[in-house]
């Protein structure tokens, strides 16, 4: 998957699931856009359903996007449109 972002390329490289400790869950996406490669994680409790972790990684990829400079529509973030996409900074408090 590819995704055009204003002048950078984001290419999902590879997703993989971290199993170091009993009582949690980490899924780890590496994703490459402009030279660079980049890991981002999250973590849950164990057992965590793809339901629960893909909007995580969806809204944490999103914010190492916009850290890069690039457009988080790439995953889908629209937080203008989109309410329930929550990069954990559009809260009003």
């Amino acid at each position: 998957m590819t995704a055009p972002v204003t002048s950078t390329l984001w290419q999902l490289l590879d997703a993989f699931w971290i199993e170091t400790d009993p009582d949690v869950d980490v899924i780890a996406v590496a994703v490459k856009g402009g030279g660079q490669q980049y890991v981002v994680t999250c973590a849950g409790p164990k057992g965590m359903k793809s339901n629960e972790f893909v909007p995580a990684m969806r809204a944490a990829v999103a914010g190492l996007i916009r850290a890069a400079g690039g457009d988080m529509t790439a995953v889908g973030a629209r937080p203008a449109e989109d309410p329930t996409f929550d990069t954990g900074d559009q809260r009003a408090n």
